[in-house]
């Protein structure tokens, strides 16, 4: 019997409004350490010094007659590209950790705002999991956009393999989700379509105020919907799950 998006949704509902601490807490530190080392990345790697010179050069085109011209890319320190690289590195993590929350929030288990660290504990296969996920993605996308968005469903849950499999490798982990997704990837493209009018607002609202601010509802609810649908397929699913409890936001 086919999985009910609907009921999906508003299951993930349910277990996001009893969970302690709010999950939407969760959301809200990712979110904004995730806010603010998008803005250190983008001054130290000297992304904003180029964009600004492409403003400034699209101006001179269209006030003053100007020819096109390129952009060189501004020299950067050796050390803002370490800081950089090392805060990227860091993003990859805490994404890590925000999807394995959202996988408790689904089950009903313990989750608080020191469990998006939890990636740390495991730092070198989070981080070889996600850039490979990623590569792949990329690389396919290349090709094609349908390519890319087929690898990038096809390796949708790499990371929930991964946290309810510790004995699997990064490339057992990648095998493992292609095999649970196989004939389900147009399922979970279906479901994420399901919330495009939640991803629209919240793009809106952040575009008119600066700050995510509908992110910290729509985040959780689609990473928890995504995860019920993975327990529901792959027969990990308990309508009856109790809620874990309180947990420490420290």
């Amino acid at each position: 019997m086919p999985v009910s998006y609907r009921e999906v949704k508003i299951d993930a509902r349910q277990r996001l409004r009893g969970h302690k601490p709010s999950a939407f807490l969760v959301a809200a530190v990712y979110l904004l350490i995730s806010c603010v080392i998008s803005v250190l990345v983008y001054r130290l790697s000297g992304y904003s010094d180029y964009v600004d010179g492409v403003y400034k050069m699209c101006d001179d085109v269209m006030q003053n007659g100007a020819q096109p011209y390129m952009v060189p890319y501004p020299s950067v320190n050796p050390l803002g590209i370490v800081l950089s690289a090392a805060l990227l590195l860091m993003s990859v993590v805490l994404e890590f950790g925000f999807e394995g929350c959202c996988l408790q929030f689904a089950r009903r288990e313990k989750a608080g705002v020191r469990d998006l660290f939890n990636g740390f504990n495991q730092f070198g296969r989070a981080v070889a999991l996600m850039v490979l996920r990623t590569l792949i993605v990329c690389a396919l996308s290349l090709l094609f956009v349908i390519p890319g968005v087929i690898a990038f469903y096809r390796y949708r849950t790499a990371v929930y393999v991964m946290l309810d499999h510790p004995e699997m490798n990064v490339f057992q982990c990648l095998a493992e989700t292609a095999r649970q997704t196989r004939g389900h990837k147009m399922e979970y493209f279906m479901l994420d379509l399901s919330f495009i009018a939640w991803l629209i607002v919240s793009y809106l609202v952040s575009y008119l105020v600066y700050v995510p601010v509908l992110d910290i509802w729509v985040s959780p609810y689609m990473g928890t919907a995504r995860a019920l649908y993975h327990d529901r397929l792959n027969g990990r699913y308990d309508p009856n799950a109790e809620p874990g409890g309180e947990d420490s936001v420290q």
